[in-house]
């Protein structure tokens, strides 16, 4: 199956980061990775204007939007999402920090992920490894473009939103899974059907009752630093959140 890493190809620190994801993704035989150009803030003037950006809810005191840096991660994902809605062939995306930790578990998570049809599988911290089935894209996809869905976070974050909001109009009651991502605490994968259990999973640190712990994360160099520009953020990201696989 194939999967696109999203990497700044000129950026040196960027191409680091993607030969370590590589590596770590080489002990895997299921996803044929490519690496592909991301959006930079210097490529994304006529996108930019497609999308509701809207106050980030956790500067809401501060009345502030994104920067061009973090629209421009953005943009990258929701564009892979406009490509499933043209794709026939379900695929993976990955962020160039995205690392395997255990090639076994995501063997598990992408068989049980085909064989109930997930709309939406992430088997990994963040946006480190994600796939949509073309359903679940083209709905989003209309969100974005045409009926001004408020982008007021991050992917991640909004990602959720954009399923929660799909499942609550288009999910089947005949289906026992649609989705599957990580619990509140970043080291469980959870599965569930309902907008209201993808709610919960995502917001709360829930009883973990899951088969599945994370498959796959980010990785941070203390060395190396980010490469998106991130106002009010600390110098240590690796603080932000458990889960992170960290190296120096």
């Amino acid at each position: 199956m194939k999967a696109y890493m999203i990497a700044d190809l000129n950026n040196p620190v960027s191409v680091q980061y993607t030969e370590i994801a590589l590596e770590s993704w080489s002990k895997q035989n299921i996803l044929d990775i490519e690496v592909i150009q991301c959006y930079t803030p210097d490529t994304i003037s006529e996108l930019e204007p497609l999308y509701n950006w809207q106050p980030l809810l956790h500067k809401m005191q501060l009345q502030s939007t994104s920067t061009a840096s973090e629209r421009a991660g953005d943009i990258s994902h929701w564009r892979m999402i406009r490509n499933r809605t043209v794709s026939m062939e379900r695929f993976y995306v990955m962020e160039h920090d995205s690392y395997l930790l255990d090639p076994d578990e995501f063997k598990r998570q992408w068989e049980f992920t085909m064989k109930h049809g997930l709309d939406y599988a992430n088997h990994g911290l963040f946006m480190s490894c994600y796939s949509f089935s073309r359903r679940c894209a083209i709905f989003m996809h209309d969100l974005l473009v045409n009926q001004e869905f408020p982008l007021n976070g991050g992917p991640y974050g909004c990602v959720e939103r954009l399923v929660k909001t799909y499942l609550t109009h288009k999910n089947r009651n005949d289906r026992d899974y649609t989705w599957m991502t990580h619990y509140g605490d970043c080291h469980h994968v959870n599965v569930g059907s309902t907008a209201t259990e993808l709610r919960n999973t995502y917001n709360f640190h829930c009883k973990t009752d899951s088969p599945f712990k994370l498959a796959s994360t980010q990785v941070i160099s203390k060395s190396f630093g980010i490469t998106q520009e991130h106002e009010g953020m600390e110098y240590k990201p690796w603080e932000r959140a458990n889960g992170f696989k960290i190296i120096p």
